[in-house]
């Protein structure tokens, strides 16, 4: 494996796990909403929709992470 390559992916790696605890720590500030307005409920959705988002990254990460050249 390339030198540059080997640089490109840390970085990358490192960016992404940098991103993904911003969001987390932001997912954690977040209080759950309890009503069923529909305001609330979107909400709900939004989150739920994030989350799910959240964890595809941390897979493409560790797909990176132990990805072979």
């Amino acid at each position: 494996m390339d030198d540059d390559d080997v640089l490109l992916r840390v970085d990358f790696v490192r960016e992404v796990d940098a991103l993904l605890q911003e969001v987390r720590a932001e997912q954690g500030n977040i209080q759950s909403l309890q009503g069923l307005d529909p305001e609330s409920v979107a909400t709900q959705l939004k989150q739920q929709e994030k989350q799910q988002t959240i964890h595809q990254v941390e897979a493409l990460l560790e797909l990176a992470i132990s990805l072979k050249w």
